[in-house]
C-alpha cells in the first residue's frame, strides 16, 4: 500500500524558506551510495567523506532495518514493520512510503530509478520517485540478503537459492540452488555474479546463470563478497580472511584468530576487516600483509572507506581512522549501524534513521555596529547603547557583548544568535566622571560622550565675566546656588568680591563702627 507525503507549491516549484535550525543540503553526493555496500561489487567506498568530524543532522525513530541508502537527493531505507520509505536529504521530511505487508529483515537497494528489496520470499520493485510499486515477484524460501540490481538482472538470494529476475516485469530469468543459505548480497563485476554461503563455498555464476566455479572459501562466510581489480575478498566467521582471482583460484589466505559478523570494505590498497573485538585491521590487497590495527571497543559494524578514511562502528563509537598508516582522527559517540557515505556527510540505520552532517559546524559571531542614544549627559545620568550582533556561522553561538568606555569594560551581555542570524542588543551606561569619554561595544565604535557636572560654571560656558553678580554678605545682588567657604567656591576656585583684601575692609569697618558706639555711651 502506498502513502504520499506530499510538499507544497513551494516544495514542488524548487523554492525552500530559510528558517533557523535547518540543515545544508547533501549536495556533496555524487554518485551516492546505491546499495548498502556502497556499490555492485559491495566495495563500501567512496571517493569523499567527512573529514574533521561530524555533527548530528536530521533524525527519524522509524525503525529502520540496515544501512539506508542515497540517491539524487532522496534517502531510502527500510522498517522493520515491512515499510519503505523515502525522506529528503536535506531535512529527513519523508516523501513517500510503501507498505509490504511483511516483515523486511534486509535493507534496500536503488538502481536506474527504482528500489528493490525483499520481504518474506516477494521481492519488490518501487518507482524511487514515488514509492510506487513496479512489480513483485513470489519465490521460494526467506529473504536472507539485500537484492543487487545491475545491468537489467536483479538478483535475489532467497533461503538456499539465487535468482536473477528481469528489471522491468520482475520475470524469473534464470534461479541456482546452492549447499547453503547466501552470506550477504551478491557482487557483481564484469559480467560475473559472486556469491557467497554461509557453510564456506564461494561461487561465480555467468551473468545469465551459468555456473563458472566453485571455491572453498573456508568453514564459514560472515557478510558479502566483495570484488575489485585485485581479487574477490571474503571473511570468515572465526577470522578468515581470503583472496581468489576472478577465476576462483586462491591468492592468499590469512588468519586473524578473532570473530567476525560483517563485511570487509575494500579499496585499491588494503582490506578492511573488523572483529567483534573492537578491532579494525589493515590487510594489503596484493598479499594479504597486515600494515596496522586499529584497537577499539566492544562490538563491529561493518566498515566503510572514503577520502582516504576508514569509518568503523566499533561499541557504539564511530571512528575515522587515516587508511593509510591506522591512525584515529576523530571520533563521534552514540552511533551504531554500518554508515553509508554521501559526500562529506553519513548516513546511519540504527533503528532510527540519522544524518550525520560532515565537518565541526561552528558560530562565527561579532559586533556589526554600535550607536548611542545621545551624545551629552550630566553626571549621574545614563545614555542607551545599541549593537547589532551577527552570526555569520553555521551554527547557533552565544556572544559576549561588552561595552567598553574609554576602554574600560563598563557592561557586558551574554546573547544568543542562532546561526545566519542577527540580533539587537540594548544597554544603558551610566557616567559619574564630567568630561569626553569614547564608548565602544567590542571593536565597534558607538561615539563618543560628553559628560557635564550641571553646575553654573558648566552652565555658562567657559565661566567668563557674563555680568552675573555673586551673593555677599552686604546683601548684594545675585542670588546663586554657588556655595563659597573662605573666599572659595564650592570647587576650591576663587569667588570673585570674596578675597583677602575685601573681608579685611569688612572688619575694620564693623570694629570702626563699634569705637564710635562706645565713645556716645561714655
Amino acid at each position: 500500500m502506498l502513502q504520499t507525503d506530499r510538499r507544497g507549491l513551494l516544495k514542488l516549484s524548487g523554492c525552500a524558506l530559510a528558517t533557523i535550525g535547518s540543515f545544508p543540503s547533501v549536495s556533496a553526493s555524487s554518485g551516492g551510495w546505491h546499495k548498502p555496500r556502497a556499490n555492485p561489487a559491495n566495495t563500501a567506498t567512496a571517493s569523499t567523506g567527512p573529514e574533521n568530524g561530524v555533527s548530528s543532522g536530521w533524525s527519524k525513530n522509524v525503525g529502520t532495518v540496515g544501512t539506508p541508502v542515497s540517491a539524487d537527493g532522496t534517502v531510502y531505507a527500510a522498517t522493520s514493520g515491512g515499510s519503505v520509505l523515502g525522506f529528503d536529504a536535506s531535512d529527513g521530511e519523508r516523501l513517500w512510503s510503501y507498505d509490504a505487508g511483511d516483515g523486511i529483515d534486509a535493507p534496500v537497494s536503488y538502481a536506474d530509478g527504482s528500489v528493490y528489496f525483499t520481504a518474506g520470499a516477494v521481492t519488490y520493485a518501487l518507482d524511487a520517485s514515488n514509492g510506487e510499486e513496479i512489480w513483485s515477484r513470489r519465490g521460494t524460501g526467506a529473504s536472507v540478503s539485500p537484492v543487487n540490481a545491475v545491468d537489467g538482472t536483479v538478483y535475489v538470494g532467497l533461503s538456499s537459492t539465487v535468482y536473477g529476475l528481469g528489471k522491468h516485469t520482475g520475470t524469473v530469468l534464470w534461479k541456482e540452488s546452492l549447499s547453503a543459505p547466501l552470506a550477504g548480497s551478491p557482487a557483481v563485476r564484469d559480467g560475473t555474479v559472486y556469491v557467497a554461503t554461509r557453510d564456506g563455498n564461494l561461487y561465480g555464476f555467468e551473468a545469465d546463470g551459468g555456473l563458472g566455479w566453485t571455491a572453498d572459501a573456508g568453514a564459514s562466510v560472515a557478510g558479502a563478497p566483495v570484488v575489485t581489480d585485485d581479487g574477490v575478498f571474503v571473511v570468515g566467521g572465526r577470522g578468515g580472511v581470503r583472496s581468489f582471482g576472478t577465476d576462483g583460484d586462491e591468492n592468499w589466505s590469512e588468519s586473524l584468530t578473532k570473530r567476525v559478523t560483517a563485511s570487509p570494505a575494500v579499496d585499491d590498497d588494503h582490506v578492511y576487516v573488523a572483529t567483534d573485538e573492537g578491532d579494525v585491521h589493515a590487510l594489503r590487497t596484493s598479499s594479504g600483509w597486515e600494515d596496522w590495527v586499529f584497537e577499539g571497543d566492544g562490538s563491529a559494524y561493518a566498515p566503510v572507506v572514503g577520502g582516504g578514511t576508514v569509518y568503523a562502528v566499533l561499541g557504539g563509537t564511530l571512528h575515522a581512522v587515516d587508511a593509510s598508516n591506522g591512525n584515529e582522527r576523530w571520533s563521534h559517540d552514540g552511533v551504531s549501524g554500518s554508515p553509508a557515505i554521501v559526500g562529506t556527510d553519513l548516513l546511519v540505520g540504527d533503528g532510527r534513521l540519522r544524518r550525520l552532517t560532515g565537518g565541526f559546524r561552528s558560530p562565527d559571531t561579532a559586533v556589526v555596529s554600535a550607536s548611542l542614544g545621545s551624545d551629552t549627559v550630566e553626571v549621574g545620568g545614563s545614555v542607551g547603547v545599541d549593537a547589532r550582533i551577527r552570526n555569520s556561522g553555521d551554527a547557533d553561538g552565544t556572544h559576549q557583548a561588552v561595552v567598553y568606555v574609554d576602554d574600560v569594560s563598563a557592561e557586558f551581555r551574554r546573547v544568543d544568535v542562532p546561526a545566519g542570524e542577527t540580533v539587537d542588543v540594548s544597554f544603558s551606561v551610566s557616567f559619574d566622571e564630567p568630561g569626553e569619554h569614547a564608548v565602544r561595544v567590542g571593536g565597534s565604535d558607538a561615539g563618543s560622550v560628553e559628560v557635564t557636572d550641571g553646575s553654573a560654571s558648566d552652565r555658562q560656558g567657559d565661566g567668563g565675566d557674563d555680568g552675573t553678580e555673586n551673593g555677599t554678605d552686604d546683601g548684594g545682588a545675585g542670588d546663586t546656588d554657588t556655595n563659597t567657604t573662605d573666599g572659595r567656591s564650592a570647587d576650591g576656585e576663587p569667588t570673585p568680591g570674596f578675597g583677602l583684601p575685601a573681608v579685611a575692609s569688612a572688619t575694620l569697618a564693623v570694629l570702626a563702627k563699634r569705637l564710635l558706639a562706645s565713645d556716645e555711651d561714655s
